[in-house]
């Protein structure tokens, strides 16, 4: 029995099962049979699946696969009215997003500024083949950090905007060396750019445009050639970004096991020694195993075989289970980072990692550090400095709301 059913509600476990079935991208790719969607006509409790889509951000496909389906008739009409709603919504965001994406690249082109899109519509093409079945937020692109400097400024000459106070060039040079990205927005409100340098923070090997680069390919993306990740880069970035957020949601499951299950060419070997130089080998396969165990993925037996002799991953995947089903939530943006220290160390093999992760926590100032304290460039060391007592007041502060 697939581990996560032990979190699940039993009453709920059959609508959860179906829910399951109908948030994957190949549903519509085999003959339907409704006794086995609706086994003995059983009634369906559609608005605990709604909230389902919602809650774990998959309501495009849920939605676009009950149109697929044939299935807008047996909704209730509240609920067939609210998916609908919600979906046209997302779909106008989408392609927003779409065409704004297009005018960043056709800018970074001009000016010779290489730069690779991931996440967001095109990590949606890649999935399901169709830029509006994933709900984005934002744009996230990647470039050299040679040229994050050019690529921020050729943004704001066309008429993007810093969402908040700007770090001056001494700031904004340090900061380049401890952050991976920079947040800007365009002057209507409604597109949002992180523009990284790094695909990842916390790993001991950078994670950035010229580790990736001679892996890069081309695909096709609103009418242009663009590039973007090798399979095996977006595959590892999907689990490192997972366990980044504690796999907070399943849609972030769901893109692993969508985006193995749609990619079949995968070099399992150029990922395994990829996890290996970036030292998170226990984290691209705790992605694997929660892919495997929720939605039943096939992966090499190699694979399978370091599940079995890592055990720790198993009980990782509980403690991510008690989050996911269970809805233990901490209340401040500060308790919630507490909370997570413990997990980014166990998901971690190496002592040595380990130690960098919590000496990262601990003294490297965030964005927001940098922005609330101006300090003189010649003294920006006492950043690091004070960054250990900002948490403490922060903490004390959240343990009193």
């Amino acid at each position: 029995m697939p581990i996560y059913q032990s979190y699940i509600n039993h009453d709920q476990l059959t609508d959860f099962q179906l829910f399951l079935s109908l948030i994957r991208a190949d549903v519509t790719k085999e003959p339907v049979n409704r006794n086995v969607l609706f086994p003995g006509n059983r009634d369906v409790n559609w608005r605990l699946l709604s909230n389902l889509a919602r809650r774990h951000r998959v309501l495009p496909v849920f939605y676009a696969n009950i149109k697929q389906l044939d299935l807008q008739e047996v909704l209730p009409s509240t609920v067939r009215e609210y998916l609908y709603n919600q979906y046209l919504q997302i779909i106008s965001i989408n392609l927003r997003l779409c065409k704004k994406l297009t005018e960043i690249l056709t800018i970074f082109e001009n000016l010779d500024i290489p730069s690779v899109p991931f996440k967001g519509p095109v990590l949606s093409c890649k999935l399901y083949g169709d830029s509006a079945l994933r709900y984005s937020q934002d744009l996230d692109i990647l470039v050299s950090k040679k040229k994050v400097v050019s690529a921020r400024d050729a943004l704001l000459k066309s008429g993007f905007m810093l969402p908040d106070k700007d770090l001056y060039q001494g700031q904004f040079k340090k900061f380049m060396g401890y952050g991976r990205e920079c947040d800007l927005i365009d002057m209507s409100g409604n597109a949002a750019v992180d523009l990284h340098w790094r695909l990842i923070g916390d790993l001991r090997r950078p994670y950035d445009f010229e580790f990736c680069q001679k892996r890069m390919e081309t695909m096709s993306f609103n009418g242009s050639n663009i590039y973007c990740l090798s399979e095996e880069d977006t595959l590892l970035h999907l689990c490192l970004n997972g366990a980044g957020d504690m796999w907070h949601s399943l849609e972030q499951v769901l893109c692993v096991a969508d985006f193995i299950k749609r990619h079949q060419h995968i070099n399992w070997e150029l990922l395994h020694r990829l996890a290996d130089q970036l030292h998170c080998k226990r984290i691209l396969c705790l992605g694997l195993f929660l892919a495997r165990d929720m939605f039943g993925i096939s992966l090499p037996c190699k694979i399978i075989d370091h599940f079995k002799k890592d055990n720790i991953i198993e009980k990782i995947t509980r403690e991510i289970y008690v989050h996911l089903f269970q809805g233990i939530t901490k209340n401040t943006y500060i308790e919630k980072k507490a909370a997570q220290i413990p997990f980014h160390l166990k998901i971690r093999e190496h002592p040595v990692d380990k130690f960098l992760f919590l000496l990262r926590r601990i003294f490297i100032p965030t964005q927001k550090d940098w922005k609330n304290r101006s300090i003189d460039s010649r003294f920006l060391i006492f950043y690091h400095i004070l960054r250990p007592f900002d948490l403490i007041v922060e903490l004390a502060r959240a343990k009193r709301i």
